[in-house]
């Protein structure tokens, strides 16, 4: 259902105004402009933003928007030597409840072959999927560029903007993805405290136009600022809006976290700004198209340093694109964990219950429908042999209502117990026995990580950089139906004997404590940060 402006939204309506006459009186400074407002009754997410020449002012048969009125920002036009310039703007709507857990730009099974599918069988329809990307896999090279662009500007033809903002502190843009639940986006998050310890001021911006559910955990620091370009500038102005901003704000380097709008921003920037610097973190390679990763080595020429948080993702960098002096290995631990050895491993063979996770997005990478197939049949398994399974699954997003569906036909109420995503998940991989993550595809899961650290046994998919913290007897195939079975299978194997488990676990416990002993994400930033909090 629509929402209509009331006006009781006045309030979060001035707030927006402020941040649209912040952006756009730093992309246009002393212009005159006037801004036609509306109310976007349709997303809590967009704000169609649009400037142009001539005055287009809205009207109620606009794609539903509720007309707000017109409003002067900038200069007086009369103190303007420029021609008028007009912005149209839709102030988004409040989410509905069912928005707040849903993202409304990933909303699977709508059509109807994919509701047939899924109906039919829900391995068949993972299998599926999988099959597109394995085809999209082996044309990526020829369907996608896998070069470098050269570095287009010559220092001797470019004059460098001053910065009008060099009396305020040093500051950094980090740009983010989207600020919503994901692997990548905690380091990002991260990277904005660390920014802050080492005396930075914080620019954010976002690459998705979301509803962005995790800005609130965005420090509450007058130092740091969340710019909503995302909701209210053209994608094609960001790189000049980016170029303004970085001389108004004093931003002496950016960190890019898969946010593509500043990868496509950066020869600008880079032209303008010389001593620019440039940081990226990349974390998963992407089947059909080689994902940030291959971002990063097509725009490496504009970029100081390019942070992985695999060895993985390095010899990427370096086999396809040659720029392996650029990468440094961070990896996603904290250095208190060199100090603290992770809790053993509590599970024991032969017992008469266990406790089985799975902790993740609902959303296809993670492959939630799969996993629900994996827990029918050993909870099948478990029942003719007298062993009680049970079920704990930590996540949230759009499978939810699919995996809801699949503890019904399953029959398995009362064995799954449903958690929200704010579940502790520590506390709760503490008290289970073994973790299943049957990805499509992964980075290096944070959450495999986690469950060691608690004493909890994690079974994988054999994708991304995995190999790095797992196993070999703990890894199955990522194509659906080896996934059950594998995973199935390694289930089996733990429970019936002993001398596997304890295998298992002095070769997971070796893998965590190489990993341990190597960088930080954190020991690897910080130094550089201090060094541009310092003008180095």
């Amino acid at each position: 259902m629509e929402q209509e402006y009331q006006p009781s939204d006045e309030a979060y309506v001035q707030a927006e105004l402020e941040e649209i006459a912040f952006i756009y009186e730093t992309l246009f400074p002393g212009r005159a402009m006037t801004v036609n407002l509306s109310w976007n009754r349709e997303s809590a997410a967009k704000g169609r933003p649009e400037v142009t020449p001539e005055n287009k002012p809205l009207s109620n048969d606009n794609a539903g928007d509720q007309v707000l009125g017109q409003l002067r920002m900038g200069v007086a036009p009369e103190e303007s030597t420029d021609e008028l310039l007009h912005v149209n703007v839709s102030i988004p709507r409040h989410p509905m409840p069912g928005e707040l857990e849903e993202d409304e730009l990933s909303r699977p099974m709508r059509g109807r072959v994919t509701k047939t599918l899924f109906k039919l069988s829900p391995v068949l329809f993972e299998q599926l999927k999988h099959m597109v990307e394995s085809w999209g896999e082996s044309r990526r090279t020829r369907r996608h560029r896998f070069r470098q662009l050269p570095y287009a500007y010559t220092p001797v033809y470019t004059l460098p903007d001053p910065r009008d903002g060099s009396d305020k502190a040093p500051a950094i843009l980090i740009g983010f993805h989207f600020l919503e639940v994901g692997g990548g986006e905690k380091l990002a998050f991260d990277t904005v405290h660390w920014a802050l310890e080492a005396g930075l001021r914080v620019i954010v911006i976002s690459d998705r136009p979301t509803q962005q559910r995790l800005a609130h955990k965005l420090p509450d620091d007058p130092r740091v600022r969340f710019i909503r370009t995302d909701r209210y500038l053209e994608r094609p102005l960001h790189a000049a809006f980016l170029r303004k901003l970085i001389a108004r704000e004093n931003i002496r380097a950016v960190h890019n976290h898969h946010c593509g709008i500043l990868y496509e921003s950066m020869p600008m920037l880079r032209a303008y700004y010389p001593d620019l610097m440039a940081i990226d973190s990349t974390h998963i390679i992407e089947y059909h198209d080689g994902g940030y990763p291959r971002v990063a080595g097509i725009w490496s020429d504009y970029h100081d340093l390019h942070h992985v948080i695999s060895e993985d993702l390095g010899r990427f960098l370096e086999e396809e694109f040659g720029v392996g002096g650029k990468t440094r290995l961070g990896r996603l631990l904290d250095e208190g964990a060199r100090d603290t050895a992770p809790l053993p491993i509590r599970m024991q063979a032969k017992q008469k219950s266990y406790r089985v996770a799975f902790v993740g997005r609902m959303m296809h990478q993670k492959r939630p429908i799969l996993m629900m197939k994996i827990l029918q049949k050993l909870a099948r398994w478990g029942r003719l042999r007298g062993i009680d399974f049970q079920f704990d699954i930590v996540g949230e997003g759009p499978y939810r209502e699919a995996v809801e569906v699949l503890v019904q036909r399953y029959g398995l109420t009362g064995r799954v117990t449903l958690h929200p995503a704010q579940t502790d998940v520590p506390a709760l991989l503490r008290e289970c026995d073994i973790m299943l993550l049957p990805s499509a595809n992964e980075g290096l899961a944070l959450v495999c990580y986690e469950a060691i650290e608690q004493g909890c046994i994690p079974i994988t998919t054999d994708v991304g950089a995995q190999r790095e913290i797992e196993p070999a007897g703990l890894m199955v195939s990522r194509a659906p139906l080896r996934t059950v079975s594998g995973m199935v299978k390694a289930v089996k194997r733990l429970v019936s004997s002993q001398a596997f488990i304890d295998q298992m676990a002095a070769e997971l416990g070796e893998k965590y404590q190489q990993l341990s002993s190597e960088t930080t994400a954190k020991e690897l930033l910080m130094p550089v940060y201090r060094d541009i909090a310092s003008g180095k």
